[in-house]
């Protein structure tokens, strides 16, 4: 995002898009600058794009994402101006990415949810390939607690900064055990509610990690937990 050809391309587009889209109300439509930005002065340009929508658009909602890149992590990490009252901070949850990315990513080893992904003796039987990827989660417990914190951080930030908070991706790979899978949405939908913040799932129905099998056929008990809102 310091190159310029890519920053000016990058407002081209927008000016395209707003002209095709300024016509939808804004209680209808919203922007969301890029999906998944990650990379040295993301959080300069982004102000920067923010400076152009609102200079054409004043009124319109606009998801804004973390300076260091879409993870929760970097909520905490987040600055903007404040006194915007139609901002709207998202950010993308799969943790821990060893289990709910399992097997389409590249790692193929153990995982489980909750607590330790994998036990002393599954770590000994991974081969060296899995054991590089796995390596930073070997001591890590993954339960309520640690979704809870992180929800929790990005939560108190966005109080800080007069933000409402939207987590724009979650999922678990269907691929996995069905109700270590069942328990991850579960905690995670707790801690949404905790943190009184908005969420959508990733994705529809047929894909790998949504409230439906691969025949596009609804999964009630998934749907039955993403719906509860306390």
């Amino acid at each position: 995002f310091y190159q310029e050809p890519a920053a000016k391309e990058l407002v081209n587009n927008w000016s395209k898009l707003m002209n095709e889209l300024k016509k939808y109300p804004n209680e209808r439509l919203a922007y969301e600058i890029l999906n998944e930005p990650y990379g040295p002065g993301w959080g300069l340009m982004q102000r920067r794009m923010l400076h152009f929508i609102r200079k054409n658009e004043p009124e319109r909602v606009i998801f804004v994402s973390p300076d260091e890149g879409y993870d929760v992590d970097n909520c905490a990490k987040f600055y903007l101006h404040k006194g915007d009252p139609n901002l709207v901070m998202t950010f993308h949850y799969y943790q821990p990415m060893l289990a709910s990315h399992k097997k389409l990513w590249g790692y193929t080893g153990p995982s489980h949810y909750p607590g330790l992904l994998f036990s002393d003796e599954e770590w000994d039987n991974m081969s060296d390939a899995e054991k590089e990827i796995a390596q930073w989660h070997r001591e890590q417990v993954y339960d309520y607690d640690y979704v809870y914190n992180k929800m929790r951080a990005a939560a108190d930030m966005a109080e800080h900064n007069g933000l409402r908070l939207h987590c724009g991706e979650f999922g678990y790979s269907k691929l996995n055990i069905r109700e270590e899978r069942l328990q991850w949405f579960r905690d995670i939908v707790k801690a949404f509610n905790e943190c009184n913040m908005a969420y959508t799932v990733w994705e529809n129905w047929g894909g790998d990690f949504g409230p439906g099998d691969w025949q596009s056929r609804p999964d009630e008990e998934v749907i039955d937990i993403l719906m509860q809102r306390e």
